[in-house]
C-alpha cells in the first residue's frame, strides 16, 4: 500500500516509522532539509515538495503544524485523490475552517487519535461494557502534566480531542 505523509517533522517521523511497521510505503512530502533527511532516515520511498506530486496513494497523512492543516487538506479535498485524508489532531484551529472541512470532505477527513485505542483506555471501555464493577454513574477525565502549551493552536482545539476520543471510546457515543 502507497501512502503520502505531508510533513516529517519530529511527529511525522514517528508517524513514518509506524507506516513502515505495517507493510506501507510512504511518499513524503518535505520542504527543509531537515525534514528531508527524516524522511530518508525513516525509510521513505519517495520525497516530494508539495502534495501535488504525491501521485496515487491509498491515503494521506497530514503532520504538520496545527495553522497549516486546513489550507493543505483542503489542497488535498481538490483532488480526487486521496480517497482518504487523516490528520494529526487539530484538525484545524478555528470553528469556521472546521466546518468547511466537514462540508468538503465529510467522508474522506479524519482526525487521528491513539489514545482511543490505548490499553487502559480499552480495558475501561471493557468495565463499562460488561458492567463488571457496576453500573456507570459518572465520568471524570483530567489531563495531568501535558508539557508546554502549543502556541500554533488554541488548548481546547489541541487537548479536547483526547477528552472526545476517549469519551467517544468508553461510552460509544458523546
Amino acid at each position: 500500500m502507497l501512502v503520502g505523509l505531508v510533513g516529517c517533522g519530529k511527529w511525522g517521523s514517528f508517524i513514518i516509522r509506524d507506516l513502515r511497521s505495517l507493510g506501507a510505503e510512504v511518499v513524503v512530502v518535505a520542504r527543509s532539509e531537515e525534514s528531508r533527511q527524516r524522511a530518508r532516515q525513516g525509510g521513505a520511498s519517495r520525497i516530494v515538495a508539495t502534495p501535488d506530486e504525491l501521485g496515487t496513494v491509498a491515503a494521506v497523512v497530514v503532520a504538520t503544524p496545527p495553522t497549516t492543516h486546513f489550507p493543505i487538506i483542503k489542497q488535498l479535498l481538490s483532488r480526487e485523490q486521496p480517497p482518504f485524508i487523516f490528520t494529526e489532531k487539530p484538525l484545524c484551529v478555528s470553528a469556521e475552517h472546521a466546518h468547511e472541512l466537514v462540508r468538503l470532505g465529510h467522508d474522506r477527513v479524519f482526525a487521528m487519535h491513539q489514545w482511543r485505542y490505548h490499553p487502559g483506555v480499552l480495558a475501561l471501555a471493557d468495565l463499562i461494557r460488561t458492567q463488571a464493577l457496576g453500573a456507570l454513574t459518572g465520568l471524570q477525565l483530567q489531563m495531568l502534566d501535558w508539557g508546554t502549551a502549543r502556541a500554533d493552536a488554541n488548548t481546547i482545539w489541541h487537548l479536547m480531542t483526547h477528552q472526545l476520543s476517549i469519551v467517544l471510546e468508553l461510552l460509544g457515543h458523546i
